[in-house]
């Protein structure tokens, strides 16, 4: 039994995991941001890599010059705007990128409000009143790689397709689940 710290499928591991785009390219990915004046939406269904993808995003914005952002919002916190993301919000420069990952859990005054800031970058599950970056996906293939990133041989290819299906599509779910099996 291997301990916690080791397990090639703890937090911190899945954590550094980069995002995989599908269909795009990163370099398209970064063009189709810029021509969208970094106002947008990264839709898609749990564990698809929304989050994964918007940390990235920051982290390349900063790299390029541009301030950032980064506010989280989940199903406990209620629907209203956070008080505590008032401070952020009335200081942000004008020239930052306001990043909003939950977005769709936010109540539609709150939606409202947060779309007069001229740069927005948001996850959600469903479209947004903002143009689509990309649409997450993800694909037993894709579980495959991931996992096998983590601990070479840790599955098979039918073995990710199973567990690809018994999670609904949702890697970091299925992921996680290999924790328990190191």
């Amino acid at each position: 039994m291997t301990a916690p710290r080791d397990n090639p499928f703890n937090m911190q591991r899945l954590e550094q995991l980069a995002f995989e785009p599908q269909g795009v390219t990163w370099s398209g990915l970064l063009d189709r941001l810029d021509a969208l004046n970094h106002r947008a939406a990264i839709v898609g269904p749990h564990g698809s890599g929304k989050t994964t993808l918007l940390l990235q995003l920051r982290d390349t914005l900063e790299q390029r010059g541009r301030p950032t952002a980064l506010l989280f919002r989940n199903t406990d916190g209620g629907p209203a705007l956070p008080d505590s993301w008032r401070p952020t919000l009335e200081s942000l420069d004008p020239e930052a990128v306001l990043l909003i990952d939950g977005y769709d859990h936010l109540s539609w005054p709150a939606r409202t409000h947060l779309r007069k800031h001229r740069r927005l970058i948001v996850t959600t599950h469903r479209r947004a009143m903002l143009p689509t970056l990309i649409r997450t996906r993800t694909s037993p293939r894709l579980l495959h790689q991931l996992a096998n990133r983590l601990q070479t041989g840790a599955i098979d290819p039918h073995h990710a397709a199973a567990l690809h299906a018994t999670h609904g599509g949702n890697v970091r779910d299925a992921l996680r689940a290999l924790y328990d099996r190191y």
